[in-house]
Parts: structure tokens; sequence; C-alpha cells
């Protein structure tokens, strides 16, 4: 059966047949000398779907392996989005299953944050978010990501960010600054990494104070929750939250009531 799916890899016309070999070796979990070479060589067929698979299916079969990893990561530069989607699936099995790279190949990697692929960017900090939370390079790259101008990049960004102290710390300017992001998304992120910094993060009260200006209702309430970690005892003399409970409508007075309530 692993002769048979070898040979059609490495011989068939047939892209289906490829793609359905590389499937198969990865599945097989048979991981021996033609086995690696072949699916090495497939890394490099024309058709996409064979590039994506093969790389999953070496991933599963030498998760440990640093050549490996280091051909997996080369496709991140391929041509075809789908294939570096795949590349970055490839690359999250060989985490999940404790591989460790090395500071050189973080750096490495780091490097293809300077893509203009926002998929490139954004499976970049996902991964390494995985592989290397609080390594220099990473913290590097988070802190400028947290500026990036596509909003999922910055999202995984401060998601990112929040498992790291040193990360956090650096990014919180930015932080500050996305009070007045265009999205909610990005507000919404950003607030529940202030909170989580408690005091430390005292420097943004202001900012997140201006909050209490929105609409939102659901974001005063979170901005309640995180003025009560970050700056203590300020809440009951506050003059806009208390004029905000006095204008309010009363969905809206109940929510920000609760959030004091629980501060």
């Amino acid at each position: 059966m692993i002769s048979n799916c070898i040979e059609e890899l490495i011989k068939s016309d047939d892209p289906v047949l490829r793609n359905r070999a590389a499937l198969a070796l990865g599945k097989q979990g048979v991981s021996d000398d033609r086995t690696i070479s072949a699916l090495l060589s497939a890394l490099k067929d024309p058709e996409w779907m064979v590039r994506g698979n093969a790389a999953k299916a070496l991933a599963r079969l030498e998760p440990q392996n640093q050549s490996i990893f280091e051909h997996v990561i080369a496709l991140l530069n391929d041509d075809e989005e789908s294939v570096i989607i795949e590349a970055f699936s490839a690359l999250h099995i060989m985490a999940d299953n404790g591989f460790s790279p090395s500071n050189d190949l973080i750096e490495t990697m780091t490097l293809f944050y300077s893509s203009s692929n926002t998929t490139t960017r954004t499976g970049l900090i996902q991964v390494l978010s995985k592989f290397a939370a609080c390594k220099k390079s990473f913290i590097d790259m988070i802190v400028m990501a947290v500026e990036d101008p596509c909003e999922e990049v910055r999202f995984w960004a401060i998601a990112a960010a929040n498992e790291c102290p040193e990360a956090a710390i650096r990014a919180l300017p930015y932080l500050t600054k996305s009070m007045e992001d265009d999205s909610d998304y990005i507000k919404y992120a950003s607030l529940s990494m202030i909170q989580s910094m408690g005091e430390l993060a005292h420097s943004a009260t202001i900012s997140v104070k201006n909050l209490y200006k929105s609409k939102d209702c659901h974001l005063i309430f979170m901005a309640v929750l995180t003025i009560s970690n970050i700056a203590k005892g300020i809440l009951d003399t506050d003059i806009l939250l208390k004029e905000y409970l006095i204008s309010g409508n009363a969905d809206e007075r109940r929510l920000v009531a609760a959030a004091i309530a629980q501060s």
C-alpha cells in the first residue's frame, strides 16, 4: 500500500491521484526514507493541493524534525495563498507535538512579517505564539504588529501579547491609542488586555475613561471593569460615569451599574 502511494505521488500525471497519495502517506504513519523523500519532492509539485498536503503529511510523520520544519517554512513564500494556509497548518501540527525551533529559525520566521500578504502575517503571529511566546525576536515583531494596517493582524497581535508580560508592557502605548480605533473589535481586545495588566496599565486610564462617551453600552461595561482594575478607587467620583447613569436608557443604566457592582 505504501509503495503504491509513493509510486503514485512520484510518477502519476494525475494531480488528483498525487494529492490522494500525499494524504494517504500522512495517515499511514510510516516514516521511512522513501516516504519522506517522496513527500519532500512533492513540496515542489505543480499542483497546490499536493504541495499543501505533502507539508502536512511531513509534519505528522516527523513532527520533531528541524529539517522538515525548514522545508515547511519555505512554503510561506509560495505564490498560492492556499499553500501558505496549509503550511501554517503543518507548523501548528509540529507545535502541538512539542517541536521547539532554534532561536535562529524563530528569527528566520519573523522575517516573513514583512510580507504584503495579510494571511502570512496573521498566520505567523498565531503559530509563533505557540513556538516562541516570550522570545525577544517574536516580542519585537508583536510590538510592530499591534499597529498593523490590517484589523485581523492587529487583533491576533494583541492576543499574542497577552501571553507575554514584556510584550504587553511594550505594546501599552498602542493599546492606549487603540481606544480610538475605528474597530470595536480592536477596542474590546485591547480593553481585555489592559484590564489583565492591572495597575501596570494605569497610564491608560484617561483613554479608557473616554469610552464612557461611547454609544455601545457593552463597551462602557468593559471600560468600567477595566478602570476598576487599573485605577483603583476612582469610579465613585467619576463625573462622566455618574452622568451616564442618569442620562442613559434603562438597559444601559442596568449594565453600567452591574459593571460598577462587579468592580
